[in-house]
């Protein structure tokens, strides 16, 4: 069973700023997520946990999973030597 996704605006805006080209890569890779979000990324440690990350290219998409209603939270997107300050 796949999770929905709620995307936020930031998100959108974000994907906005970047090559089209590597949006819809993005775009067309986000189903990972929805189908197995604990398998398609990683958990991430410190001031960020329980937060997960997937790479695309050389950028980091972050979300939150909630089990209980099965939703994924896409919360950013951004460069990867940005994403982890």
């Amino acid at each position: 069973m796949t999770y929905s996704l709620i995307i936020s605006p930031s998100y959108y805006k974000s994907l906005k700023k970047i090559e089209t080209k590597t949006a819809i890569v993005i775009l067309e890779q986000l189903p990972d997520i929805s189908n197995n979000p604990y398998e398609a990324g990683k958990p991430l440690t410190g001031n960020k946990k329980g937060t997960w990350s997937i790479r695309y290219g050389d950028y980091r998409t972050t979300y939150e999973i909630d089990s209980k209603e099965r939703k994924i939270y896409v919360t950013d997107l951004e460069r990867r030597d940005k994403a982890y300050r």
